[in-house]
């Protein structure tokens, strides 16, 4: 289950029938009936869903968004230890998006305090989100009545942050799929959220955990005996070992993946 399925749900409510619609499934409150409220009810169940096989499907069909390159942009940024902050997500887009949902991966040591609807959806939309257990914090934006998002250049969400200690890396959003009126599914892929307080090197420990885009993929420092996983933006896990040495290599093809690395998270771009 899905945030479409939600769309699907509120659009049956108001009269219009989707193309494909099982009733016992969309009556979430078991009373019978389908009401705004089962709507509502689906996007409390998104939250607990396990997604990669949503995005997997979405990934295969001809008509997504993945032609259309739709990218959520966040905004980069610099905090210390002790600092708090609040990190912009705007949708560079071509369709009328209604909803969407995503998976945040915060870098060690940023925790999340506070996610909220932006300028471009706070005129109908909600947005409700839930801790996994991976630490990773999922969000669902929805409205009930199905209206698109604003069409402006202002956020669709702000993140609050705050630095428990020093940050080394970046800030990503995965799994995001996005529904327009129609309930017709479609994914998006994240660009930004770089640490610009973590830019080379000096900036971390020497025997810390460090994961660089070299010219032909991905180098992992310092992370012997650790867990290494890489992922592709649609969600699909390219790679997963332990490292067993001070510099692990994997050639990649050009793209962004989300690596990690111990209690290490960061987004790197391979050209």
């Amino acid at each position: 289950m899905t945030i479409t399925d939600a769309v699907n749900t509120a659009n049956y409510a108001v009269g219009i029938t989707p193309e494909v619609f099982v009733f016992r499934a969309a009556d979430v409150n078991g009373d019978n009936r389908i009401s705004l409220a089962d709507a509502s009810g689906t996007v409390a169940i998104v939250l607990d869903q396990p997604v990669l096989s949503a995005v997997r499907r979405v990934y295969a069909k001809t008509d997504t968004g993945c032609a259309d390159n739709d990218v959520l942009a966040i905004e980069d940024f610099n905090i210390s230890a002790g600092e708090a902050a609040t990190i912009a997500v705007r949708l560079d887009g071509t369709r009328d998006y209604v909803a969407m949902q995503g998976d945040i991966i915060v870098p060690d040591g940023l925790r999340i305090v506070g996610i909220s609807t932006g300028a471009r959806t706070a005129a109908c939309h909600t947005v409700a989100t839930k801790r996994l257990e991976n630490g990773t914090v999922r969000f669902a934006i929805f409205d009930i009545n199905n209206n698109a998002f604003e069409d402006n250049d202002e956020a669709i969400l702000n993140i609050a942050v705050m630095a428990e200690k020093a940050v080394t890396s970046d800030l990503a959003i995965v799994n995001i799929l996005g529904s327009d009126a129609d309930a017709k599914e479609h994914m998006l892929t994240s660009a930004g959220g770089h640490n610009n307080a973590a830019s080379g090197i000096s900036d971390v420990d020497g025997g810390s955990i460090r994961i660089e885009s070299a010219e032909d993929g991905i180098r992992i420092y310092n992370a012997e005996g650790s867990t290494v996983v890489i992922v592709a933006p649609d969600g699909t896990t390219i790679s997963r070992f332990t490292a067993n040495s001070a510099v692990e290599h994997r050639n990649l093809v050009p793209g962004i993946y989300v690596v990690t690395a111990g209690e290490i998270v960061k987004k790197v771009i391979v050209k």
